[in-house]
């Protein structure tokens, strides 16, 4: 599962290999702004895209975002939930509140990164 660059109109839904039965489906798009690399201005849009061995429904696609979201949790939240509970064994309540701040900012960036269909 990825963001990648594309034009507008993208199909959601797409077999990209027939020989091969591979799929493909796109979700959330968001129209370019800024600038990239070389400076230079932005166009089309980025979408989540993720490859399927088989023509996915719109369930299989979001229980894969919901697994992916689970994994993500737990692999950036297990490091602060332990930093924040030896802060507060030791009473650095500053810390801890830091820590918890962290966390909770590491919640919100996986539901951007990873954005349900």
């Amino acid at each position: 599962m990825k963001r990648v660059q594309g034009t507008e109109g993208f199909a959601p839904v797409e077999c990209i290999n027939p020989q091969t039965g591979e799929w493909v489906a796109r979700w959330a798009g968001q129209s370019n702004e800024g600038t990239g690399e070389d400076d230079k201005p932005l166009t089309g849009v980025s979408y989540m895209e993720d490859n399927f061995d088989h023509e996915p429904t719109w369930e299989e696609v979001a229980d894969r975002v919901t697994e992916t979201r689970k994994i993500q949790y737990e692999l950036r939240s297990d490091g602060i939930y332990i930093s924040m509970q030896k802060y507060l064994a030791r009473e650095q309540e500053e810390k801890a509140q830091q820590a918890k701040a962290d966390w909770l900012s590491e919640l919100q960036a996986i539901e951007t990164e990873y954005p349900k269909p």
